[in-house]
């Protein structure tokens, strides 16, 4: 095993059908957690290069289309991070299929030393880096962003950002409750227990019906890739990972934490038809983003599901155009 430093070294460079070499790195995360992230490219982009902050169950050989992409636009390496608990990267419950967290701020520590490695890397444009982020990454890159400061990117694009969970009838006051009493009462459901889902079933995990993306093609390589590595299949998550994932929500909307954020540029990519996350807190975001003196364009992706750049493509090429029109810009 090539080492390269204390905390990052190599560990796989395959590729089934790669139009861009990728290589997998690793490092140790809070609490012993072994964390893995992605390097798709091997040089220097003409504009630049991009670190990717996935959504939940999401891996960084979901996103190889996407980075293939903007590679091919000129922007290189492209760097994406598997979450703690998900993709490549280690789980800390005897059930690996739970989506947990024991502190939503175990993320942001997590992407301040993968943007660390990344910056380390002696083919990152260190004066042209953008942030991309989608649905819980968008959440992790807010905080992390928030809590580590924004000097090292130039832009940050926010994909069906999770800003607010989609709880349909019930108010995050009233689902936070929830998870408060259940993990503190000895009597009735464990903090670590699933909140909703249960563990991944393939026969239920159908295209028909799906909330993510209305692309058929799309949807099946995404469960041909699960079904291929059987590590990056995950489940619902906990009712920990929720009661967290509301406060940090709640932290970052904030107005004085919005205002650690208003020296960099923000275009925010809204899914019209998303079920999962709040669109109406999107929009808030958005709006007091400007009302703070900062810089946020919202989007609105007509007829798109949750997964925005994971869309059929005639809904998918308009949120990509507005990415590339805003980073070139």
């Amino acid at each position: 095993m090539l080492t390269l430093s204390k905390l990052f070294f190599l560990i796989v460079s395959v590729s089934l059908t790669p139009l861009h070499a990728y290589i997998h790195y690793e490092f140790t995360g809070k609490g012993n957690v072994n964390i893995v992230y992605t390097k798709y490219g091997d040089q220097k982009g003409q504009y630049g290069s991009i670190v990717i902050s996935p959504g939940r169950t999401e891996s960084s050989l979901k996103h190889e289309e996407l980075s293939n992409e903007l590679i091919e636009k000129g922007f290189s390496p492209v760097f994406i991070i598997n979450h703690r608990g998900q993709g490549l990267s280690g789980r800390v419950l005897e059930d690996t299929n739970k989506g947990h967290v024991a502190k939503f701020s175990y993320y942001y520590k997590d992407f301040e030393k993968f943007v660390k490695s990344v910056l380390r890397d002696s083919q990152t444009d260190k004066n042209n880096l953008f942030l991309l982020a989608h649905s819980m990454g968008g959440a992790i890159a807010t905080g992390y962003l928030q809590t580590y400061g924004t000097d090292l990117f130039k832009g940050l694009v926010l994909s069906s950002p999770m800003l607010g969970i989609n709880f349909n009838d019930k108010t995050e006051f009233e689902v936070l409750m929830e998870t408060l009493i259940a993990c503190k009462t000895p009597l009735g459901p464990d903090c670590n227990d699933y909140a909703q889902e249960g563990k991944y079933s393939p026969e239920a995990d159908l295209f028909e019906g799906n909330d993510n993306t209305s692309s058929r093609d799309r949807f099946e390589r995404r469960k041909r890739l699960w079904m291929d590595i059987p590590k990056l299949q995950l489940g619902g998550p906990s009712i920990r990972w929720v009661k967290e994932a509301i406060k940090a929500n709640l932290k970052m909307r904030r107005h004085k934490a919005i205002k650690k954020i208003t020296d960099l540029p923000v275009l925010l990519l809204q899914a019209e038809k998303d079920v999962t996350v709040s669109n109406e807190k999107q929009s808030k975001f958005c709006s007091t983003v400007n009302k703070v003196d900062g810089n946020c364009t919202l989007k609105v992706i007509k007829n798109s599901k949750h997964e925005i750049l994971m869309e059929a493509d005639h809904i998918r090429d308009i949120g990509v155009r507005h990415i590339l029109d805003f980073i070139e810009h």
